[in-house]
């Protein structure tokens, strides 16, 4: 300790230099730092937002999945077929969104053509293939949240 004193009363002038030089690094340090601690930060932000947009959409789809497997499942369907109707399309809507997960986008057909065979067959009175129907309906629904929760994991 005692030969830094002395080095800095001998050369006072140096010393200040030296001081200064050792702060404008560090300045320039912690700038650059701050930089690209604000980088990490604004794509950590934007990689969540995209996270939390996707896990919404499929929220959203799995809802509507539930809500069109127990209305399919329903005796009183042709009270509230023209509902359904729309549900439907909306439902088979949600394919296109994701399609860069071929096995959810399967399911998403297969059970909207269950449900669409089945409503059919209430129809045209053909009751014989509404239990069948009916079962394949809920294991599509089935299939459908398989493939979610591997997309979720």
């Amino acid at each position: 300790m005692n030969v830094v004193y002395e080095l800095i009363q001998k050369n006072p002038d140096y010393s200040a230099w030296l001081f200064f030089i050792v702060n404008i690094f560090w300045c320039v340090f912690v700038y650059f730092n701050k930089q690209k601690h604000e980088k990490k930060m604004a794509n950590l932000k934007h990689s969540l937002s995209l996270k939390f947009e996707k896990e919404k959409e499929i929220t959203e789809l799995e809802m509507l999945a539930g809500e069109i497997t127990e209305w399919a499942g329903t005796y009183q369907l042709d009270l509230q077929s023209d509902e359904l109707n729309k549900k439907l399309d909306d439902f088979i809507k949600k394919a296109g969104r994701f399609r860069r997960y071929p096995k959810l986008k399967q399911a998403i057909r297969d059970l909207h053509n269950r449900c669409s065979i089945l409503i059919y067959s209430r129809n045209k009175n053909k009751h014989k293939l509404e239990q069948d129907m009916r079962d394949q309906v809920e294991n599509m629904h089935k299939k459908l949240i398989t493939e979610i929760d591997k997309i979720l994991k």
